[in-house]
């Protein structure tokens, strides 16, 4: 009698998630801001209605990859700008969080870039979001809350102001 073939599949680890559940987080922090709003044309345009939709870039990379550490950088910008003017913006924030990763063992650039791009923008948007939102309640100026999470993390299209 012939014996069958095991024709199961064999599922092999990724090693992605292993890297992901090697590492911990030290630390999330405020490497840089900047905060600017004309606000006289800023009156002037939401009493037209002219006041455009707000604008977040964001920018997400590598700051530093050692044997035992991970540094990873978010950079935002939010902008909104007039309807009919938008040689200079009505309200501008910019700022850049960093976040520092302790490693069991060291990580190849390309899984680090990966990584970078795509979790790690997940740790910095709660930062994000409640420095957006301060920052413009200390402004004097309608509060922006964004969303709490968007598809790629990285837009704001439905930011509101309250």
């Amino acid at each position: 009698m012939k014996r069958k073939k095991n024709t199961e599949a064999v599922l092999t680890p990724d090693p992605y998630l292993g890297f992901l559940q090697s590492m911990a987080l030290q630390g999330v922090g405020l490497d840089s801001t900047s905060a600017t709003v004309d606000r006289t044309a800023l009156a002037e345009a939401i009493s037209a209605n002219e006041a455009g939709e707000l604008a977040l870039d964001a920018n997400f990379g590598v700051l530093l990859n050692s044997a035992e550490f991970l540094v990873t950088v978010g950079a935002f910008k939010l902008t909104q700008l007039h309807r009919k003017d938008s040689e200079k913006p009505l309200l501008m924030l910019e700022c850049s969080f960093s976040a520092m990763f302790q490693l069991s063992q060291p990580v190849d650039s390309a899984t680090a870039e990966r990584f970078a791009n795509t979790e790690a923008k997940l740790i910095f948007w709660p930062y994000l979001r409640h420095f957006v939102a301060d920052t413009t309640y200390r402004m004097a100026i309608t509060p922006v809350l964004l969303p709490l999470i968007t598809s790629t993390g990285t837009s704001a299209p439905s930011a509101q102001k309250q």
